[in-house]
């Protein structure tokens, strides 16, 4: 079983109200399905740890724990945060010969600092984060508007937004270097600035007043500079989730 994208298990945590609570524990469960990218790697499938707390000012949301200046019923916000980046290529997963000769690249801990605005019509998010694990020493932003429809017990939460990474991010992940492309045949390769558009849909609802379900969809749109890659095959990708949590 392989490991799911941080995309989707970011999402798993959408799938309840967006509400400022006071202090706030969350314990559950996920599976996700991602589609890959990279050349002659199924579709990943995990199962995975939900994970939360939500207190004035420190929080933890699965890999992401931060510190928010104001607190959390602010209306706007400045957070400080740190996160386990998930994205990896392992060469063992592709059933591409060529795929199978290039280098691992491994996830890393990303940390920085975002911006939170809530208003009537969602919430805006916005951040900036750096590789603080020594792995690539890349960046990479974020912007991204969350839209609740809450309808008593259940509700939708629909997200759209843009992530816009550095050469140094786009290179550890889709790079191929000239040593690489000697041993694997695939033409070197060494993107610039580019990132993905994305959308998730993510639905819930409260079985009790305790325990909640939820599941949902993702959908993102590469860049021409990530799908252009020897090592990619498709631009878009698809996610789906279900989860099941236990706020005390």
């Amino acid at each position: 079983m392989k490991k799911t994208t941080s995309l989707v298990l970011t999402a798993s945590f959408t799938a309840f109200p967006l509400c400022a609570q006071t202090t706030d524990y969350s314990i559950g469960a996920g599976v996700g399905i991602q589609q890959s990218i990279y050349k002659g790697v199924d579709n990943t499938t995990s199962a995975f740890p939900l994970v939360a707390y939500e207190g004035d000012h420190f929080f933890i949301q699965g890999l992401t724990a931060g510190y928010k200046l104001r607190p959390g019923n602010a209306s706007s916000n400045l957070i400080f945060k740190a996160m386990y980046d998930l994205k990896e290529f392992d060469p063992s997963d592709s059933d591409n010969a060529q795929m199978k000769l290039l280098n691992k690249r491994r996830g890393t801990v990303m940390a920085g600092i975002g911006y939170q605005l809530n208003t009537a019509l969602g919430r805006f998010q916005a951040d900036v984060l750096t590789d603080v694990g020594d792995e690539h020493n890349g960046a990479s932003t974020r912007a991204m508007w969350t839209i609740p429809l809450p309808y008593g017990r259940w509700g939708v939460n629909t997200t759209l937004g843009y992530t816009y990474s550095n050469g140094n991010y786009n290179n550890h992940y889709y790079g191929i270097s000239a040593q690489e492309s000697v041993t694997s045949g695939l033409d070197s390769y060494d993107p610039d600035w580019a990132g993905a558009f994305f959308t998730n849909v993510q639905s819930y609802w409260a079985l009790t007043q305790h325990l909640s379900v939820g599941g949902g969809i993702s959908y993102t749109i590469y860049d021409d500079e990530i799908a252009n890659s020897p090592m990619v095959d498709d631009d878009t990708s698809v996610g789906v989730n279900l989860s099941m949590t236990y706020r005390f």
